[in-house]
């Protein structure tokens, strides 16, 4: 985390979130206040510009796609042949 002239963070191994996580991490305390003011300002600016629906339509047209996808795998059956329905 050089950009932000904080020493880089040490992966606690114990914790069981550690194995997930690939790349640098900083303690916040370790990030200058006015740098972790900014950064907060920024978060702000972008949440505003977030569509919180999204997610909701795009798992509707999902579901929707996954039906179609089941349908012909069912109409394909197990000869790999197309049945019409």
């Amino acid at each position: 985390m050089s950009f932000l002239s904080c020493p880089p963070g040490r992966q606690k191994r114990t914790d069981s979130r550690s194995k997930k996580f690939a790349g640098e991490s900083v303690e916040v305390d370790a990030i200058r206040p006015e740098i972790l003011r900014q950064m907060v300002r920024i978060c702000v600016k972008v949440k505003h510009h977030i569509d919180r629906e999204e997610p909701q339509r795009v798992q509707v047209i999902e579901k929707a796609e996954r039906a179609t996808l089941d349908q012909i795998a069912r109409n394909l059956g197990t000869s790999g042949k197309l049945r019409m329905t």
